[in-house]
C-alpha cells in the first residue's frame, strides 16, 4: 500500500513576513550602497541597517552580489514583479508610437523614471567595479541589456520613418546610449542640480535635433 502524500504546509503569514523581510533589507542595502559604495559596505552593516540579524540577512541573499543585483532590479522596474522591461507598459507605448517625437518624449519619460530609481545605483557599481571582478561583469551585462533597449528604441523611430536619414540604426543607438545614459543623468541632475523637467527637456530637445527627420 502506498504512503499517502504529504502536502506541504504553506502559512501566508510567514510568507508575508519573509516578503517583508526581505524588503526591509533590500531598502537598507540600497541606501547603504549608494552612500558608502559597493566595495564599502558589508552584509553585517546591511543587517544592522535593516535590524535584522546577519544570519537573517544571508539566509534572505547569499551573497552580497546576489543583493545587490536584486536591488539594482527592483530600482531599474520600479517593483519586483518578474515582467522583463521590454514587456513594460510604458516601454511599450514608446516602441508602438507612430510619431518620432512622441517616441521620444515616452521614451524619455520613461528612461529618467528609471534614472532617479537607479541611476545611483548603477554609478554605485561603476565607481566599485574596478576592485570586484563579479561586480564588473554584472555591470557590463547591465550595459550591454541597456544597449539592446535603446536599440529597440532606434528600430522603432527607423520602422515607423522617423529617423534622420543620414543615420542607421547603430548610430542612433550610440547617440542615445550617450545622452540618457547614468552618468550624464549624475552630471545634470546632481552635479548640475537641473531639475528633472529641465532635465527631461535638455536631453528631449538634443535628441530631436541628433536623430529626428526634420
Amino acid at each position: 500500500m502506498e504512503e499517502p502524500v504529504k502536502r506541504q504546509y504553506r502559512s501566508p503569514l510567514r510568507e508575508q513576513s519573509a516578503r517583508r523581510t526581505r524588503t526591509q533589507i533590500r531598502d537598507a542595502a540600497a541606501r547603504l550602497f549608494v552612500r558608502q559604495g559597493y566595495v564599502g559596505t558589508t552584509m553585517r552593516q546591511i543587517a544592522e541597517e535593516a535590524e535584522v540579524s546577519e544570519r537573517t540577512t544571508y539566509l534572505a541573499f547569499p551573497s552580497k552580489l546576489d543583493l545587490f543585483l536584486e536591488v539594482i532590479g527592483v530600482a531599474t522596474a520600479g517593483d519586483d514583479r518578474p515582467v522583463p522591461m521590454v514587456e513594460r507598459p510604458e516601454f511599450e507605448a514608446a516602441l508602438s508610437e507612430r510619431d518620432g517625437k512622441k517616441t521620444l518624449e515616452l521614451g524619455i519619460s520613461w528612461i529618467s523614471n528609471l534614472l532617479e530609481r537607479a541611476g545611483p545605483l548603477v554609478m554605485a557599481a561603476c565607481e566599485s567595479a574596478g576592485a570586484d571582478e563579479a561586480l564588473r561583469e554584472a555591470a557590463m551585462e547591465g550595459e550591454r541589456a541597456r544597449a539592446r533597449d535603446l536599440t529597440l528604441i532606434a528600430e522603432a523611430l527607423q520602422a515607423h520613418g522617423a529617423l534622420h536619414p543620414d543615420l542607421n540604426v547603430e548610430e542612433a543607438t550610440d547617440v542615445l546610449l550617450v545622452l540618457v545614459s547614468p552618468q550624464a543623468h549624475q552630471m545634470l541632475r546632481r552635479d548640475r542640480r537641473r531639475s528633472i523637467a529641465r532635465y527631461r527637456s535638455t536631453v528631449l530637445k538634443v535628441l530631436e535635433r541628433a536623430l529626428l527627420h526634420e
